[in-house]
């Protein structure tokens, strides 16, 4: 192995110099890289110091200690060794719209949410095709970046061929698809359904991502019980999961308990009240209608920003029903304040996990500034809380069995964030180590994402011998 003074040069996955590009196929992917880092967060697990993950054809063969990996694999093709680093899953982007990047700094914070969505509607409709594809692909640029490996997408009905853009363009992510439906009268519910009824159940794999579908009731004040029920039904038919915007501003609980307030004048100026008062209004909330319409699928609410103790009591009580919580977005329609639950969501045993929203309604795609958000927002969020949202709880919450954790078999799916000025990250522990990586407020230097994400040749610090 090749090394100058206090350097090593190594190989990171999916950048293949020509000395490993000799030989079959067969006997590549037969070959082990090692991972030694400072430590390792597989996040389902204790951390490790100093540990190790030995990688092959895409999979994780062994963790451990580096000692016990390295004597493992004594004839590894390569080591990869980043002392001052800290090794963790790939982040999870619970929630985001990244078909709507492109309106970054157009529409600013506000807490009048009806203006802004007859200030955005228009906005959307005078992208081009092209726009709205670079759009999308802009926004999947910007949170791997950040170091995010799977997001929650969801897509409209203008953006539901994106499949093709993610297949092609996109970076080698992994996709959930939320599939949006929404509609009030009777004609509009039942196009809403065809439409999602004539997509390709198919998963789309693009190597090494993958996009798998789902569908998203947009929200009560937009979408009818029936349709709701709908969805709900062709979600378990299809072992989709389904994600639906709920409680996400005091406007919509004025819109709930009297049908009154912004959103209903906003839907009677498109004419959603042509069929008389919302089934959803006059003090039913719609936590309680899904505890006794339960979805046979799991399902993601989004925000629940509004959701009180008894609405979080209820919540927890539903068998796979989790929340996406989107810092950035609440403190956007809430003059700067956040007054998410996320405390109560959390002591109540609900799986939360963290997202973005769109650059619309949020000032970044960067999920480790947006677990800083959180974190100033409710200090009393614990850093290795604040992990799990970013890691296993999105996996969940996205319906995604294999993310978010590392373990042997698993997916060489990880990321590695080099602290700044910390040489030895195993003298570190968990939470100073998320508080470093993931609670900076910044982009960490020398992120590496890994997992089959292209990179060039890394100089990187080699362990002491």
């Amino acid at each position: 192995m090749p090394r100058g003074g206090h350097w090593e040069r190594c190989r990171l996955p999916g950048f293949a110099p020509d000395e490993l590009t000799a030989g079959s196929a067969d006997a590549r992917d037969r070959a082990v890289d090692l991972y030694r880092v400072g430590l390792l967060l597989p996040v389902t697990a204790p951390p490790i110091a100093d540990g190790a993950l030995a990688v092959a054809a895409g999979r994780v063969v062994a963790m451990g200690p580096a000692r016990e990996v390295l004597a493992a694999h004594p004839n590894a093709r390569r080591v990869a060794e980043l002392p001052g680093a800290v090794l963790l899953p790939g982040l999870v982007n619970a929630h985001c719209h990244l078909g709507l990047t492109f309106a970054q700094g157009v529409l600013p914070p506000t807490e009048d949410f009806a203006a802004w969505i007859r200030r955005l509607l228009p906005l959307r409709r005078s992208w081009t095709e092209d726009e709205l594809r670079l759009s999308l692909l802009a926004g999947l640029r910007e949170t791997l970046r950040g170091g995010c490996t799977l997001v929650g997408e969801i897509l409209t009905e203008t953006e539901s061929d994106a499949g093709a853009l993610l297949a092609e363009f996109a970076p080698p992510l992994r996709i959930r698809a939320f599939h949006e439906a929404l509609g009030w009268l009777a004609s509009d519910r039942e196009a809403a359904l065809q439409r999602v009824r004539a997509l390709d159940p198919a998963p789309l794999d693009f190597a090494p991502g993958e996009l798998r579908h789902g569908l998203s009731p947009h929200a009560p004040y937009s979408t009818h019980p029936e349709l709701y029920a709908a969805l709900f039904d062709d979600a378990a038919a299809r072992g989709w999961p389904l994600s639906t915007h709920l409680s996400e501003t005091a406007d919509e609980l004025d819109y709930q308990r009297e049908d009154r307030g912004a959103l209903s004048a906003l839907r009677a100026r498109v004419g959603w009240d042509a069929e008389g008062p919302s089934p959803w209004c006059g003090g039913r909330t719609v936590d309680a209608w899904l505890a006794e319409h339960p979805p046979g699928a799991p399902l993601q609410l989004v925000h629940g920003t509004w959701l009180d103790a008894e609405a979080v009591a209820r919540v927890a009580a539903m068998e796979r029903v989790s929340v996406a919580y989107c810092p950035g977005s609440v403190a956007w329609f809430h003059g700067g304040r956040d007054p998410h639950p996320v405390r109560a969501l959390l002591d109540a045993g609900v799986t939360v996990g963290l997202g973005t929203d769109s650059l619309a309604s949020s000032p970044t795609l960067n999920l480790p500034l947006t677990a800083t958000l959180a974190r100033r927002a409710h200090p009393d969020l614990e850093p290795l809380e604040l992990l799990w949202m970013l890691t296993r709880g999105g996996a969940v919450s996205l319906d995604w069995a294999e993310a978010g954790e590392l373990r042997a078999g698993g997916p060489a799916d990880f990321v590695a964030f080099s602290l700044a000025g910390v040489r030895d990250a195993s003298r570190l522990g968990a939470a100073e180590a998320v508080e470093g990586a993931l609670l900076s407020g910044y982009r960490v230097p020398g992120l590496h994402v890994i997992g089959g994400i292209a990179h060039a040749m890394a100089v990187l610090a080699p362990f002491p011998r």
